[in-house]
């Protein structure tokens, strides 16, 4: 049985005005994190923060054509599969009581740049994490 996969409110409703679908999100990551970290065409690389700390992320499938082209060429590549990387990532908290929850994309190019600075322009992801881990799903927060 996998964990449930929860969208924060505030990104769901950001990714319909971005023109992305929040429920085919949810489910491929729900996919994703139910199988083998390199095995979902959309995701790879699945990076951890400090361990003190909640905020995570996966590299996601790019949004810039040739290097979409180029990450599912990887993919359908056994020798290469496990190889694809992008600048493009999904901010997620994990806790073995509540399951997932995704708080943003991170859309390329800059993702990495962010990350590095996290704790200086991510602090309010690094919080809803915390508060993910911490008290659990809440209804109102959370779809």
């Amino acid at each position: 049985m996998s964990l449930p996969v929860h969208v924060l409110a505030q990104t769901y409703i950001e990714f319909q005005s971005r023109g992305l679908d929040p429920e085919l999100i949810r489910e491929e990551f729900e996919k994703y994190k139910s199988g083998a970290e390199f095995d979902h065409e959309w995701f790879c690389h699945d990076v951890g923060s400090n361990p003190r700390e909640y905020l995570r992320h996966v590299h996601f499938i790019p949004s810039d054509l040739a290097a979409e082209a180029q990450w599912l060429a990887d993919f359908a590549d056994p020798h290469r599969k496990a190889r694809r990387t992008s600048d493009r990532y999904v901010l997620y908290a994990w806790d073995p009581r509540h399951g997932y929850l995704i708080i943003d994309i991170l859309d390329d190019p800059g993702a990495h740049t962010l990350w590095k600075q996290r704790h200086k322009k991510l602090p309010n992801y690094e919080l809803a994490a915390t508060n993910f881990c911490t008290y659990g799903p809440n209804v109102s927060d959370h779809k």
